[in-house]
């Protein structure tokens, strides 16, 4: 597992510890955006009516990752750590990704750290049963690397979800002081990872979200994302999470994500304007429209958005996503093609309201808001 810098050394973290009035938001790996209002002011009787007739379903895919990521949590819970490992050894050499492109490496360790509990009593209990998967394995890289992620999201629970000015002093320090805990982790399960030869892409995602936290200088993240890139080309859990971090309300300006996501699509090494697609769908959710209010291009996306679907066309939420992003780049006809695809059916996820799917079926259509 490569690094050029020593990102994670602990005498090189960076810390602000009053805090930074901009970067007030949780991690994106904690909470889903809640979708801005877009161009639907004038929801009529009739669409209202129509939404009624809505069915709200659950993607085959997503219920198959769901599944997934509950059994690792429950071998965890049953303290399983031989199977763990095996798994997590199967998962790095195999690279599997699920039906819609995401990887699997990345929802075992998203398993790991979906507790049921999330109190200070549910961390406690996984610290417990850390420590006694460190006693089964001592020298093992994937309990760093979960462990890492452990501290970095019980960091942000001691910090909380409000503004940085109600957050108090003791809350600061509480989360340095784990966030502190997670870059140990990193920089051990690095160590051991050269030293055994082991390769794990998440490394470089948990890295990511620690970055956010300790409030890492720019070079510091674009070392980490280079080298993630360099180790798997084809891994887009990185960039999305770089792009995410370079929102304006975190350590970008305006603009700056988008040149970001066309970088990494630009990359002949990765998939190109697959890539693309999948940030401006992960990042939409900040924006009322992303190709008017940010400075995303529609055609990039749709590029993107075209390969993801022939390569996973089990995926009804890269469908949903296709209606919605296709109707925010005024593309009728493309917008068109999908919703009659999905017929009544959609994902509730995508849409927030059934509202808002009937509206902008409605646009496709007709070609009237």
């Amino acid at each position: 597992m490569k690094i050029s810098l020593n990102t994670i050394a602990l005498s090189a973290l960076v810390w602000l510890t009053t805090g930074c009035d901009k970067h007030e938001e949780i991690p994106i790996t904690d909470s889903k955006p809640r979708k801005k209002a877009g161009p639907v002011e004038h929801i009529d009787s009739q669409e209202r009516i129509a939404a009624m007739k809505l069915v709200a379903i659950v993607d085959p895919v997503e219920k198959e990752r769901d599944i997934f990521m509950a059994e690792v949590r429950g071998a965890f819970d049953e303290k399983q750590f031989d199977k763990l490992e095996a798994l997590a050894g199967d998962l790095r050499r195999s690279k599997e990704l699920f039906r819609d492109g995401s990887w699997k490496i990345r929802a075992f360790y998203d398993g790991l750290d979906n507790r049921f509990h999330t109190g200070e009593d549910g961390y406690l209990t996984d610290l417990e049963t850390h420590e006694a998967w460190r006693k089964a394995h001592p020298d093992s890289v994937t309990r760093r690397i979960a462990m890492a992620d452990l501290y970095t999201s019980y960091a942000w629970h001691a910090r909380g979800s409000g503004y940085a000015h109600t957050v108090t002093s003791q809350e600061w320090d509480l989360m340095r002081e784990r966030l502190d805990q997670a870059a140990k982790a990193l920089k051990e399960a690095r160590e051991l990872a050269n030293a055994s030869k082991v390769t794990d892409i998440c490394w470089y995602s948990v890295a990511i979200h620690l970055g956010l936290g300790q409030e890492w200088e720019k070079e510091t993240f674009d070392q980490v994302v280079a080298d993630a890139i360099e180790v798997e080309p084809t891994y887009w859990g990185v960039a999305a999470q770089r792009a995410y971090s370079l929102l304006p309300r975190w350590y970008g300006e305006e603009g700056d994500w988008e040149a970001f996501a066309a970088r990494m699509a630009d990359d002949p090494r990765g998939p190109g304007d697959e890539v693309y697609a999948r940030i401006v769908m992960n990042l939409s959710g900040y924006y009322a429209d992303v190709f008017r209010d940010a400075k995303a291009s529609w055609p990039r996306t749709r590029n993107g958005m075209e390969a993801l679907l022939a390569k996973y066309p089990e995926s009804v939420t890269l469908q949903n996503q296709a209606a919605y992003l296709g109707t925010l780049g005024r593309d009728r006809e493309y917008a068109k093609r999908w919703f009659d695809k999905l017929g009544e059916n959609y994902i509730e996820d995508v849409w927030e309201k059934p509202e808002r799917f009937v509206h902008f079926r409605g646009w496709a259509e007709t070609g009237e808001w």
